[in-house]
């Protein structure tokens, strides 16, 4: 249950983020909302949930979904080479303007938007901004650790805003979420609302479904306590389920509101392509997914050709149909009208439940929703319920085993179910669970990091450093953020 973006829609919504939005050369994370000429908190929440989908689509989602095999290096390509070897300098400008995009655009707007309703009376845009950014701060938690929060967002009163421990954060986002849900008003909408169309119904359960992936992240820490405490607080609530997929869509016309990986991906002059780490387990399944995640070769067999690149070892390519005879990195389906920036696939809904049932965390039936998680992913990609039974009957039944071989299941689909379009999720889970394992997974082998060992984290970038003196010194690549010690 979406909102369509029509093109008059998209035309305001590209007007919308101008308005609200900051001057591309401002980097100042902390851009005070009094400078906007008053906007209301519908036209903010507007600007602010299409600049979050951008981010998820966009530098970091191509570099972790790298990180977790899903593509690589189509040739000698500038940059793309540097991070399948695991190289991200704090100065790598495509990286650096998103992060500071995300607060003093989307961040930004949803901080003005929540303080606005609030003071309107309007509970639940406030609870909706508060949700999204509490969704967007822990992804930044998982791609840094420490980041700006509790003094960030606040204009002049600090300028240089100090960087809260990622643990901290992570308290607080319990607390942020629960504080919204408390005062979410199902029988009433909202306006603005690009993902739900003001359905509080769905908010409800967005906000359900991400207490639960805050908790369950914490799931290797303190041998599951606070999971499982936190968890049982969840009893009786209900969670995104199939058709209930939280996601800003995007479309081909007008171009203002194309997929931000489309003007590199559906040329023939491709940046990245299909892994055969991913292309190879899908294929061996028989997975019916494949061809609708990614586009076949094109020459010289576009019918029966199965040709993905080795990670990280990407052929040298060169000419106006370079990319053509191996397997793209995202097919029409991941970028072109219908493509989404996803915040939850119902897919990922019923895979977290299905873990915290397995663990025996929540109450419920761990295989009926492991099935259900599949059976969301094929639904989600314009496959039938029989292609989805076929599917897990034949390649990836339910183990009934023991619990590391249940969650062996739940979490490989899980990646599988990711692909390309949620790589920050799919190496953030990746990186918690170790699943897929390395039989799977395997290290760069043009690994700039010591051999054998994983980027597992992201730098503070160059311009924080420069502007802000409380930002951290530069951690490793391979130096885990704080829930994966």
């Amino acid at each position: 249950m979406k909102l369509n973006i029509s093109t008059k829609i998209s035309f305001i919504l590209l007007m919308l983020v101008g308005m609200v939005g900051c001057d591309e050369s401002f980097f100042d994370i902390n851009k005070n909302p009094g400078a906007i000429t008053n906007p209301t908190p519908d036209l903010t929440l507007s600007a602010a949930q299409k600049n979050a989908s951008d981010f998820l689509q966009g530098q970091y989602n191509t570099s972790c979904a790298t990180w977790v095999n899903y593509i690589t290096q189509a040739g000698n390509i500038a940059g793309q080479n540097n991070v399948d070897q695991y190289i991200v300098a704090a100065g790598d400008n495509a990286h650096q303007n998103q992060f500071n995009n995300l607060f003093s655009n989307a961040l930004d707007d949803l901080q003005y938007t929540s303080a606005r309703s609030k003071a309107d009376g309007d509970d639940n845009t406030f609870a909706v901004a508060e949700l999204m950014k509490a969704y967007m701060f822990q992804v930044l938690v998982d791609l840094f650790d420490k980041v700006p929060y509790s003094e960030a967002l606040k204009g002049l009163s600090f300028p240089t805003p100090k960087y809260d421990d990622g643990e901290d954060i992570y308290a607080d986002l319990i607390t942020k979420i629960d504080a919204a849900l408390l005062v979410i008003d199902d029988s009433e909408t909202i306006k603005g609302d690009i993902i739900y169309g003001g359905d509080m119904s769905l908010w409800r359960k967005f906000g359900n479904t991400l207490k639960l992936k805050v908790l369950m992240r914490q799931s290797e820490m303190n041998g599951g306590a606070t999971s499982s405490a936190g968890i049982a607080t969840l009893a009786g609530a209900e969670f995104i389920s199939t058709g209930e997929d939280a996601e800003a869509l995007y479309a081909v016309t007008p171009t203002i509101n194309q997929h931000p990986a489309f003007p590199n991906d559906i040329n023939v002059q491709v940046f990245v392509a299909v892994s055969t780490t991913v292309l190879n387990y899908m294929v061996g399944r028989s997975d019916p997914r494949t061809d609708v995640y990614y586009r076949r070769p094109v020459s010289p067999n576009p019918v029966n050709a199965q040709q993905g690149v080795p990670q990280s070892l990407g052929y040298t390519i060169t000419g106006p149909t370079a990319g053509l005879n191996f397997y793209s990195a995202r097919n029409e389906f991941l970028i072109r009208d219908g493509s989404a920036g996803v915040f939850f696939s119902a897919a990922e809904s019923y895979f977290l439940q299905a873990e915290a049932v397995a663990r025996t965390w929540m109450t419920g039936n761990a295989q009926t929703l492991y099935e259900n998680g599949v059976k969301a992913s094929f639904s989600r990609a314009g496959l039938t319920s029989t292609q989805a039974s076929t599917y897990i009957s034949a390649s990836s039944p339910y183990p009934n085993g023991t619990l590391a071989q249940n969650l062996n299941v739940i979490l490989t689909e899980k990646w599988v179910s990711f692909s390309t379009r949620q790589g920050i999720e799919a190496f953030a889970e990746w990186r918690r669970t170790g699943i897929p394992d390395q039989t799977i997974i395997a290290v760069s082998p043009t690994s700039a990091l010591p051999a054998g060992e994983f980027a597992v984290r992201f730098p503070f970038v160059a311009r924080e450093q420069a502007t802000n003196p409380n930002t951290p010194a530069i951690e490793a690549l391979n130096m885990p953020v704080w829930w994966d010690n």
